[in-house]
């Protein structure tokens, strides 16, 4: 018991520098009957590994839950990207009849997409989870905008007031 107080002055207990397995193993010897013969020992050194399993496992699934959450920022701003780079190809297709040609990524962040176009939206969604997508209004009314596909190479093409999306 005196290990664990130190005494500034007569009567004043304070803890210090107290850890938590220690904590434990203590109310256990004490617990205990002390002609049990070292079990107590044997019952501590066992609580001790299974607080220690317990904090592990909490730092490994609160690394786990960070990498999630750190590819979803990452395959949005991916996905922001793409649609960024395909809705500067249709606006600038449409000026002058004209082909143009994308090298996009084959995976955002592991995962495989879909673009798709109508006439007033641009969508590029993860096709494994549809939920996680970017859709871009695209405003082009008199343009007749189609298209859609899975593929890495994104060829935009216009003749008139047709703009379509395809893969080549």
């Amino acid at each position: 018991m005196n290990t664990l107080f130190k005494n500034k002055s007569k009567g004043d207990k304070k803890p210090s520098n107290v850890f938590l397995p220690y904590l434990i193993m203590v109310s256990i010897e004490r617990s205990l009957n002390r002609n049990s013969k070292g079990q107590y020992r044997i019952v501590s050194e066992v609580m001790l590994l299974g607080v220690g399993i317990i904090v592990t496992l909490f730092i490994f699934l609160s690394f786990q839950d960070l990498e999630n959450r750190t590819k979803d920022l990452s395959l949005r701003d991916q996905l922001n990207s793409v649609s960024n780079l395909v809705s500067s190809a249709i606006i600038k297709a449409k000026y002058e009849n004209t082909t143009m040609r994308l090298d996009l990524p084959s995976k955002l962040s592991g995962s495989s997409y879909r673009i798709s176009a109508s006439s007033d939206f641009l969508v590029v969604e993860v096709i494994d989870d549809p939920i996680k997508n970017i859709t871009r209004f695209l405003n082009m009314g008199e343009y007749n905008i189609t298209g859609s596909l899975v593929s890495e190479f994104v060829e935009v093409s216009s003749k008139g007031k047709n703009i379509e999306l395809k893969g080549y």
